[in-house]
């Protein structure tokens, strides 16, 4: 079950999100839709990418699912709900006991075609997690700089 502050995001993305972005031809609103999903506890969850849809763990293909919406969306300049929506995955993934997996990985994946690799791959016992999404915000934010298509980008002054 979602707490509070993850039900607002969730609602805030779905209904408020108006880029049109790069998601296979289809707009952010539809992935909205999908992920508006997570608010209905009982509604089975439809992965939105092929790569989701090997894995039989909602949380997994939720995770997958939000990393590759954000890899296909990076040069969208309203990007900070997917982002969001990112670190709400990526936290649940990690409390499965899995690594995370880094952006340029997902970058592979949905822009590049690559297979995405590492997935359930479980960490160490003394192993804390690492949260990508959040080091992609930051990093965005205040250095900015972010990735796109497997390259660093450097933002205009």
């Amino acid at each position: 079950m979602l707490g509070p502050l993850a039900r607002r995001s969730f609602i805030e993305f779905a209904h408020g999100y108006e880029y049109t972005g790069f998601w296979g031809g289809e707009t952010v609103k539809s992935i909205a839709k999908i992920l508006q999903q997570w608010l209905h506890p009982g509604v089975k969850y439809k992965p939105a990418t092929e790569e989701a849809a090997k894995y039989s763990n909602e949380t997994v293909q939720k995770y997958i699912d939000t990393g590759i919406a954000v890899a296909r969306n990076i040069e969208a300049a309203d990007i900070d709900k997917l982002i969001t929506m990112w670190e709400i995955a990526e936290t649940s993934y990690a409390n499965l006991g899995y690594r995370t997996l880094p952006l340029a990985d997902f970058v592979a994946a949905g822009v590049r075609g690559e297979g995405l690799y590492g997935v359930e791959v479980e960490r160490e016992d003394d192993e804390p997690p690492l949260f990508h999404a959040t080091h992609f915000r930051v990093r965005r934010r205040h250095r900015g700089a972010f990735l796109v298509q497997g390259r660093v980008i450097e933002a205009a002054d």
